[in-house]
């Protein structure tokens, strides 16, 4: 069975691609570039429109399943998307594996939001710690400010899209752009697919804890902490980690077969 892997914002294949190099030589591993990274396609602006596409695109590759299918980051939610059009399809999928996907603030639960406060508040306390007295009021204004921003985030107040500044080329900050409106955008619906979850070291992540997302959204959640945090695990020297991790998921889906 062949593995197919979802990139995370702007669709690059080239992020995952030194965790690929370090799986084992008898797989056969497939990128899914995004659409609108060449001339003439489609920019997607909906999770479910991407689902849509990469799946007509892997299924050119493997007509039937059982299928193997892995999405980092926001990559996640288009893996899971298109488990669950396989699904309906009456196609099988093996392994539906999400590398630290989580949702965008409005969509978190409560109790995510509860662990999310206490831990920044924690890690902001520790930091205001070492400041000296001078450095104190302008340290709150700017943990309230970003606790604010994050709020209004959350209830469509304040804005949702970054296009990531100048510094990407115009095709890469139109491709994230796309991906940042298509994640503010989608709420997952709760599904009883199996789902195993790689999740980085929610005490590193500015981010909500992902195990508590996925936990309200299938009864079937495996669970595996690798190290890093969520950009860091996808490089060295935690890479290894995940590569090693991921392949351990795959070899048991495989043997199932």
């Amino acid at each position: 069975m062949p593995l197919f892997i979802v990139p995370g914002f702007g669709g690059s294949v080239m992020e995952l691609y030194a965790l690929a190099r370090l799986l084992p030589a008898d797989y056969s591993v497939y990128g899914i570039r995004a659409s609108g990274s060449e001339p003439g396609e489609a920019v997607h602006e909906r999770i479910e429109d991407m689902g849509s596409a990469y799946l007509a695109a892997i299924r050119e590759i493997q007509a039937h399943g059982p299928y193997v299918i892995a999405g980092y980051s926001m990559g996640g939610l288009v893996a899971y998307e298109m488990a669950q059009h396989l699904v309906a399809k009456g196609e099988r999928v093996a392994l539906l594996m999400l590398i630290d996907t989580g949702v965008h603030e409005r969509y978190w639960p409560a109790d995510a939001w509860l662990e999310h406060s206490k831990r920044r508040l924690v890690h902001h306390a520790r930091r205001m710690r070492r400041l000296a007295w001078s450095e104190l009021a302008p340290a709150i204004a700017h943990v309230t400010g970003a606790l604010l921003k994050r709020v209004g985030r959350a209830t469509g107040v304040a804005a949702t899209i970054d296009t990531a500044g100048p510094v990407l080329p115009e095709t890469l900050r139109r491709l994230r752009r796309a991906g940042l409106i298509a994640f503010a955008a989608y709420h997952p619906r709760a599904s009883g697919l199996p789902i195993t979850l790689l999740s980085s070291d929610v005490n590193a992540s500015n981010l909500c804890d992902p195990r508590r997302v996925w936990r309200k959204l299938t009864p079937a959640l495996t669970i595996y902490d690798v190290p890093g945090s969520h950009m860091t695990m996808i490089r060295p020297p935690h890479l290894p980690a995940l590569a090693a991790q991921l392949s351990q998921c795959v070899n048991a889906a495989r043997a199932g077969q």
